[in-house]
């Protein structure tokens, strides 16, 4: 799967700062596949020229 740069930074605090190193990762991954996911979600909802009306 293709990686997307990132322009987003999440800080964690308290207890979740000691599972940072995992929670960085797993929301990586959820991004992933959020922008792999998200063209053909919005294809399909809006049609193939993305809801555009002319």
């Amino acid at each position: 799967m293709e990686r997307w740069p990132s322009n987003t930074r999440i800080e964690f605090h308290g207890l979740a700062r000691l599972a940072s190193p995992f929670l960085r990762q797993e929301f990586e991954h959820l991004g992933n596949e959020v922008a792999h996911r998200m063209p053909q979600a919005v294809n399909r909802h809006f049609g193939s020229d993305g809801g555009s009306t002319g």
